[in-house]
């Protein structure tokens, strides 16, 4: 939630909600995210996106995963972007305090907008790094890279990064605070 208040009224609201789900051999994640912001009364930002992704081990460290994400963003003039990807994670780093997975597969990118579509094949790469630096608090941050295969000047990259501090003690639940690009 922010605002602010003088020359210009500015107000906004950003919410994300995640949930995971697994042991050491499976996890599915889901999540759920919506922005809205406005200034003097003018929306500057308006998206919803969505997202899935399970993941499971059949070596020791090796292992493949699936994974799709759905946005919706008003002011882009994008009716609907969807990207779903398959293929090999692996892990890189596993320490008590600190995991670093890898990952690449192939993708499929679709997007909807009001004067056209946009559908392509496309490379999916992606690290996911977490680091405990207390027993209170975290930090984790993915970084995704998707370009099309038939043009690699068409990509998108993600980035979500965050602390995050259980609220319960069997840390089912966690506050997050953070930055997503």
């Amino acid at each position: 939630l922010t605002g602010s208040s003088g020359n210009a009224e500015d107000f906004g609201l950003a919410s994300q909600i995640k949930a995971a789900y697994g042991n050491e051999q499976e996890n599915t994640k889901f999540y759920l995210s919506y922005h809205n912001n406005q200034k003097s009364g003018e929306t500057t930002t308006d998206e919803s996106k969505a997202g899935a992704e399970h993941s499971s081990l059949f070596g020791e460290k090796i292992g493949w995963y699936v994974k799709t994400d759905l946005e919706s963003d008003q002011l882009e003039d994008v009716d609907l972007r969807s990207t779903t990807a398959a293929g090999i994670k692996y892990a890189l780093l596993e320490l008590d305090t600190q995991e670093l997975d890898a990952r690449a597969g192939l993708a499929y990118r679709f997007e909807s907008y009001g004067e056209g579509d946009l559908d392509a094949p496309a490379l999916d790469l992606g690290l996911e790094h977490s680091y405990r630096l207390t027993k209170l608090l975290s930090v984790v941050t993915e970084i995704d890279i998707v370009p099309s295969i038939e043009e690699f000047s068409d990509y998108r990259i993600t980035q979500d990064s965050g602390i995050e501090m259980p609220l319960s003690k069997d840390g089912g639940w966690k506050l997050r605070m953070g930055l997503t690009n």
